[in-house]
């Protein structure tokens, strides 16, 4: 089967990091990217199959690059270009079509002329399967049925998001072929907020059980299972927005950032935001953000707020109610 398809669901992350009024805090560096090679096995905008989920679920270092508004599925990490073709070849005989690309500075470059002449010479090759026939054991974070903000997601590591044909979009971090790892990673997201994490296990293209993939249960596993929501509605909170600023904050508005109280900043790759309050309803939100309009911060607007990480209110009113 093909892995070519569309979909808009958006993996890529910014970095975020909430500090109370007055301290410094880290920002995410972008380093200068070499160029490098991948194969392409996907990309997404609609909703896909379950069997093409497990699929590529099924590949141990598939991963997500951003373009727009489409998400590439992508799978290797090459520095030279026919080790990725060589690659791609290994895929196909797994029954995964895919295309060698460029990758630099995170967006893809098309190379068909260069790698084709490559794949020539290849053909020949004794070539590996690398689609992977070990079990890869991954934590699913939940299944969501509305589209969830990037920045929820922007502390988890190798993150893949994967949206069904059942309009229930799953997120997926970590890639392990021991048990005990995974079991670990599980608990960090645990700690992280996912409280619907749980261990899935892929092995050439299907989802299999644990204990095919070596871990010891202790009751049986529902391999239909699907959490709808991976995030515990009692963690999430509305807070109000009264400021961002690029650069140094103005010293009068600092002054009256300290006067009011209770305001405590997220800093991010380009910008600080600044945040008054923090609710339990979008209702209690709302009435502090008009109290902050009548005190002067005229563009104040409520915003959810989730284990420290700054959503949509929308969004975080649909977290809340289990959606």
């Amino acid at each position: 089967p093909s892995l070519n398809y569309k979909d808009s669901a958006n993996a890529t992350v910014v970095t975020g990091v909430v500090d109370s009024i007055g301290g410094a805090g880290p920002t995410k560096v972008l380093r200068p990217g070499k160029r490098t090679y991948v194969v392409q096995v996907g990309s997404q905008r609609e909703g896909i199959s379950e069997s093409l989920m497990q699929l590529i679920l099924s590949i141990p270092d598939v991963r997500t690059v951003e373009q727009g508004d489409t998400t590439f599925y992508v799978v290797g990490d090459y520095d030279k270009l026919p080790e990725a073709v060589k690659r791609q070849l290994a895929l196909e005989g797994g029954g995964i079509s895919g295309r060698v690309m460029a990758e630099e500075r995170g967006r893809l470059i098309p190379v068909d002329d260069e790698a084709d002449r490559v794949r020539e010479l290849a053909m020949d090759s004794t070539l590996n399967d690398m689609v992977g026939r070990d079990a890869v054991i991954r934590v699913q974070l939940g299944a969501f049925r509305s589209r969830i903000s990037k920045e929820l997601f922007q502390d988890v590591p190798d993150l893949v998001v994967l949206k069904g044909d059942d309009g229930l979009t799953r997120y997926y971090t970590g890639a392990f072929q021991d048990v005990n790892q995974a079991a670990r990673h599980k608990v960090d997201m645990l700690l992280k907020g996912f409280d619907g994490a749980f261990l899935v296990a892929f092995q050439e293209g299907r989802r299999v059980s644990l204990q095919q993939a070596g871990a010891r249960l202790t009751r049986p596993e529902d391999l239909g299972s699907t959490p709808i929501v991976g995030i515990d509605p009692e963690n999430v909170r509305f807070r109000v927005q009264v400021g961002t600023f690029a650069g140094n904050v103005p010293t009068d508005v600092m002054s009256r950032y300290i006067e009011v109280g209770d305001v405590t900043s997220v800093t991010s790759t380009d910008a600080v935001r600044y945040f008054y309050g923090t609710y339990e309803t979008r209702a209690a939100a709302e009435l502090a953000k008009r109290e902050m309009q009548y005190l002067g911060f005229e563009d104040a607007f409520v915003v959810g707020d989730v284990n420290g990480r700054i959503i949509p209110a929308d969004e975080a009113e649909q977290l809340r109610q289990g959606e």
